[in-house]
């Protein structure tokens, strides 16, 4: 088992920031904060309950997520921080 630092900040030792997982699910954590981050999300500020919610997301939801998100923000130029998407 190791530990995961939700919100991808190895600096953030809060409690509610770390969780034991196997080696296996911290490397799949990892990749959909690399995805969010790609997005122009930070998520060095995100707070875990909502890192949580995008590891808890099936894939499929996730991938939709990650491409409506892209599509919103071309269209409309908004700023790409994670607080505007709070019901995920």
């Amino acid at each position: 088992m190791q530990i995961d630092h939700l919100n991808g900040n190895v600096l953030d030792y809060r409690a509610r920031n770390l969780e034991q997982v196997s080696p296996k699910e911290n490397i799949r954590r990892s990749k959909r904060l690399q995805a969010l981050r790609k997005m122009g999300m930070r998520t060095n500020e995100m707070p875990p309950e909502v890192a949580k919610n995008f590891f808890n997301m099936k894939e499929i939801d996730f991938q939709f997520f990650v491409t409506n998100f892209r599509i919103e923000a071309q269209d409309t130029n908004m700023d790409r921080d994670f607080t505007r998407h709070r019901e995920f």
